[in-house]
């Protein structure tokens, strides 16, 4: 096999973090003139797409590939159109378009059989199988990589090899690991007796790491003393052909073992050895990855500011490599938050931990905002690749951030932990530190009851869910926001803590929107405090009475959409007038400050299934992003968006972290939406009488909302929190 530069080892090195060996869509495009590609063509559609993925441009190098099979399908060689539908299917795998990734790898391994494209069909049943393993589907991932494996005559070949290899983790992973352990074995007996190569080190590592793997599973020490025998030769293979990159991933993989088998000061020096080669090759993806296991095994060790210092490296290098980190996996069943999150969560544990007995005043606020930059930054991370563009970093270009709180203000920022809570709350002077005793499995606990007997309105089942998610939530902080004068609270929800309404906690006698204005943004970055203009309020009022498309009719937005434009003048387009060509021409030709959508909306775990219904079509975000960037005469972000109808589910942390994020990708200033729909007279009612409200210069947004949801739970027919509770103020409360 030829020798592989550390440029083409780093796809391979990647897969070593998350678990599954997956050729890339650039070894594809690269590897072999065979495929019809000529690499040296600038406009070869393959090329620009792999650009345009290295930059993280997903949905443009998906859309690039698609429109030119479109375009070329009928003139199209079935070898060439097996291929670039290959490329597609991984594109869908990694922007986690899982059904898409299926049906254009079903397509391309069907040309490829036609075609009699060997390498081909065996390189999308790979792939193919690298989806179904990371879904756990573990007998469809096995088929998939058997038949690669029939398809690939030679035992070293790299396609083979991967094949093999991923059959083996598989059966690991699914529980065969008397079988896996065998495979393994014969693996590591043949590569054994390779010629000194990059491509026998690689092999060597890949080996140990799946060694390392099933003495995880099985809790035995001898699979590691195999891994760390096969690293061992591979350390010897790359000092010998002088590849750091290859010497890096070994003896960092030889210090796991050595840390598993209890030798803890060989590890260290080994993860310290690891991280001096990768920084002589600048490789912040192998130095991010050393450092978190260097500090992983440090706090082990009682040895709190060294470990400290470990983490703030590793989180300085991921920023470096985050996308491609995310990009090098196959997105099927892990979160963005399971595979990068924790270094963040580890590192702010670190700071936090003692931090509230801290003597030096000085020194603790400096902690205190380290930590909560921390978490931030994985809020910051985690919208980024929720949204898959550069929504999130065009706002933060723009915004000052909401350290620019007002007197009365106070930001509560909750950071779950696996042992406790810790809650920081700002104010104007300074942050203050409150340790709570609930694990981050008590709060998703509480927090999903909650939300599901908040939702039936025939009984008050909710309510110690309610009082016990303020005690944990509110109580803890009450004497300094009383000492503040605080009348508005910004919260910075995390995890299950974005699927529920906190206007709706409870302190035992009275609900917390009765104390307090709130509002929601989803990071301290991404939202700018400006008090909302009070001239030439224009309003755009559209939406849905009747029933379209199989969606129920809505009859209370007639009254809803009638009530609220007698307050503000403005344009109207119901029913037929509200489609995607007439809400263009509006927007395009007036500057509306606040625009309002009675329809139905559904946020969900996958942002490409999150739309707004029209009466002809659904708005996906990204089109609802376009529309309101539309006016030729607009300098300023729309001021109000407001979305009268939409829900989440129930537990869905990933699509509430979508309805959390809207305000960011939409571009508009606030949000106001709903979590769950209520078709009843009293949301007409509510958004009417917070039309009504923000008309009072004296009045902010979240105020405007507060005095809507008093006035209901004052009423006799709508007190349940049920119909007044789930409407969030997103975004910019002023």
């Amino acid at each position: 096999m030829p020798v592989r530069s550390a440029h083409e080892l780093k796809p391979w090195c990647c897969a070593l973090l998350f678990g599954f060996l997956l050729l890339q869509t650039n070894l594809c495009v690269a590897s072999n003139s065979k495929l019809y590609i000529d690499k040296n063509k600038p406009n070869s559609v393959l090329q620009r797409a792999e650009k345009l993925r290295s930059l993280g441009h997903i949905t443009a190098a998906t859309i690039l590939i698609q429109q030119y099979i479109k375009k070329h399908n009928s003139t199209l060689p079935k070898r060439q159109s097996a291929l670039l539908h290959g490329q597609l299917a991984t594109l869908f795998t990694q922007a986690g378009k899982v059904d898409f990734a299926k049906q254009a790898f079903f397509k391309s391994i069907s040309l490829a059989k036609e075609a009699n494209a060997t390498n081909i069909h065996a390189y999308s049943l790979l792939n193919r199988g690298s989806l179904f393993a990371q879904q756990k589907r573990y007998i469809s991932a096995l088929r998939d990589f058997e038949a690669c494996l029939k398809l690939t005559s030679s035992e070293f070949q790299v396609l083979h090899f991967k094949a093999k290899l991923n059959l083996a983790r598989v059966l690991i992973l699914g529980g065969n690991l008397s079988v896996g352990e065998k495979v393994l074995e014969k693996m590591s007996q043949r590569f054994s007796q390779q010629p000194v190569s990059s491509d026998t080190a690689d092999a060597l590592i890949n080996l140990a790491v799946s060694y390392q793997m099933l003495a995880d599973k099985l809790n035995l020490q001898q699979q590691h003393e195999n891994a760390k025998k096969l690293l061992l030769k591979a350390k010897i293979i790359a000092q010998k052909i002088n590849n750091n990159y290859l010497l890096s991933y070994s003896l960092g993989h030889l210090a796991k073992s050595e840390e598993k088998l209890g030798h803890s000061k060989q590890a260290l020096d080994l993860y310290q050895q690891a991280i001096f080669t990768a920084q002589q090759l600048e490789a912040p993806e192998l130095l991010f990855n050393w450092e978190w296991k260097k500090g992983r095994l440090q706090k082990i060790l009682n040895n709190t500011t060294a470990a400290i210092d470990s983490y703030r490296l590793a989180v300085y290098h991921l920023k470096q490599v985050r996308e491609d980190l995310l990009l090098a996996q196959s997105i099927g069943s892990s979160s963005f938050r399971d595979i990068i999150g924790p270094v963040y969560f580890e590192l702010a544990d670190l700071l936090l931990k003692g931090n509230a007995s801290n003597k030096d005043a000085a020194l603790a606020q400096q902690i205190l905002t380290e930590a909560r930059f921390t978490i931030e930054s994985l809020k910051t991370a985690e919208l980024q690749d929720f949204f898959q563009d550069d929504c999130v970093t065009n706002l933060q270009s723009k915004t000052a951030g909401v350290e620019t709180i007002g007197d009365r203000t106070a930001v509560l920022y909750p950071i779950l932990l696996k042992d406790r809570t810790e809650l920081l709350i700002s104010t104007e002077k300074g942050i203050s530190q409150f340790t709570i005793n609930a694990t981050t499995a008590d709060i998703a606990s509480t927090v999903r009851q909650f939300r599901q007997r908040l939702e039936d309105f025939s009984n008050h089942q909710y309510l110690p869910h309610a009082q016990q998610l303020y005690e944990w939530l509110i109580r803890p902080a009450e004497a300094t926001l009383r000492a503040n004068n605080i009348d508005t609270l910004v919260l910075v929800p995390d995890g299950p803590l974005r699927t529920i309404p906190f206007a709706a906690l409870h302190d035992g006698e009275n609900f917390l929107a009765k104390q307090y204005s709130v509002a929601v943004t989803p990071g301290l970055t991404l939202t700018d405090p400006r008090p909302l203009p009070r001239t030439d309020m224009q309003l755009l009022l559209s939406g849905l009475t009747e029933s379209v498309q199989g969606f129920t009719a809505l009859p209370n937005v007639e009254e809803e959409i009638k009530q609220v434009a007698a307050l503000y003048s403005g344009q109207v387009l119901k029913n037929k007038d509200y489609q995607t060509p007439t809400l263009q021409t509006a927007l395009k030709n007036t500057p509306y400050r606040i625009i309002h959508i009675a329809s139905h909306g559904q946020f969900k775990s996958d942002p490409n299934e999150t739309f707004l219904l029209t009466y002809d079509g659904k708005l996906s975000m990204d089109s609802l992003e376009g529309l309101l960037q539309l006016s030729k005469y607009r300098n300023e972000s729309v001021e109000l968006l407001t979305l009268s109808a939409c829900q989440t589910a129930a537990g869905d942390d990933r699509a509430a972290l979508g309805l959390a994020g809207i305000a960011v990708k939409a571009g508009a200033r606030s949000v106001l939406a709903t979590l769950w729909f209520i078709n009843d007279r009293s949301t007409s009612a509510l958004i009417t009488d917070f039309y009504n409200q923000l008309k009072d210069n004296q009045n902010s947004k979240a105020q405007a909302l507060q005095q809507a949801q008093i006035k209901m739970i004052q009423s006799t027919e709508y007190n349940h929190p049920g119909y007044w509770a789930p409407f969030l103020m997103i975004g910019n409360w002023l």
